[in-house]
């Protein structure tokens, strides 16, 4: 039997039955999220691509001070928003709007007023609204993984210009997007800059979720869920006195302590059975079932190598 979120805080009306109902909504949310932020469950794995669109090249006229472009041989639709633009290497503008063909900038142009050639391109990709951290990011043209821990602070020390070209190797981090449907979320620099259409395949965990009421409970929390989340909104119910005209009858510091405790070892026991489901590191002991992947050939073209080095 399926289990909401309407399920979960009605239990907590039940045992608390004087407390107000959007009081008891949002301590389960708050515990939910609690729960989310210990550990990245089973339920928050997702996937999504990076898709690149070919560079195009062409005139455009700018003027010193205003955020405008006027069209040139390069023309400018609804689908450029979010894009970049630039004239040969740094700065790069945002594409933010596009009205009857002309394209509004995330910023004043501070380069050279008249005609100028310009490239549009996707340099930044933005993630997801759900998007929390990345798990993998997948060039499938190469085979490889792009690094995503590096730093726009790195790039710059690097190649301060965005001169260099070739397969790009890492997702940077950028800053969060000006584009009015995208506005405040994660974006991150493809480098070196894609020039011609390909697709990253990117695995990643997603935030946790406002809850509503028709919210089902899946993933780890489908199984022990419930009593989980119950028992930590109502350890912080315990300890919510009240208001100076209603006071909270649930209020006890002793119990809320102890409410805590067995939140928290619900909690650990929930980890345990996510990480036998999909788990999230590799136990040397489980190299026994089958072939180590270290034979005697690998082991000489990688020496010196010792087992110590694996710690």
């Amino acid at each position: 039997m399926s289990t909401s979120f309407a399920d979960v805080y009605g239990a907590v009306l039940l045992r608390a039955p004087g407390v107000d109902p959007l009081l008891a909504r949002e301590w389960v949310q708050s515990t939910y999220g609690e729960a989310c932020d210990d550990k990245v469950w089973s339920h928050q794995r997702s996937e999504t691509a990076i898709v690149v669109k070919d560079q195009r090249t062409g005139t455009a006229t700018a003027t010193l001070g205003l955020d405008t472009l006027t069209a040139g041989t390069l023309t400018f639709s609804s689908t450029d928003v979010g894009r970049q633009i630039r004239v040969s290497s740094v700065p790069i503008y945002t594409i933010i709007a596009v009205t009857g063909g002309v394209p509004t900038l995330d910023r004043a142009y501070s380069e050279t007023s008249g005609a100028q050639t310009f490239s549009v391109l996707d340099a930044y990709w933005t993630a997801p609204e759900d998007f929390w951290r990345f798990l993998a990011v997948i060039d499938p043209s190469n085979k490889w993984q792009l690094r995503y821990w590096i730093t726009e602070e790195m790039i710059n020390r690097m190649d301060p210009g965005r001169m260099s070209t070739g397969s790009p190797w890492c997702l940077a981090s950028q800053r969060y997007s000006p584009v009015a449907a995208d506005l405040g979320r994660a974006r991150y620099e493809l480098f070196p800059y894609v020039t011609s259409a390909r697709s990253f395949s990117v695995m990643y965990y997603t935030k946790p979720t406002e809850l509503a009421d028709d919210t089902v409970l899946i993933g780890p929390f489908a199984r022990g869920g419930k009593d989980l989340l119950v028992d930590g909104a109502l350890a912080k119910c315990a300890l919510w006195p009240g208001t100076e005209g209603a006071k909270n009858p649930y209020f006890n510091l002793v119990l809320a302590d102890k409410l805590e405790v067995r939140y928290r070892a619900r909690l650990a026991n929930l980890e345990v059975k996510d990480e036998d489901l999909y788990p999230t590191y590799m136990p040397w002991a489980q190299y026994d079932w089958a072939p180590s992947p270290w034979d005697s050939n690998w082991l000489q073209s990688h020496a010196p190598y010792t087992m110590d080095t694996v710690y």
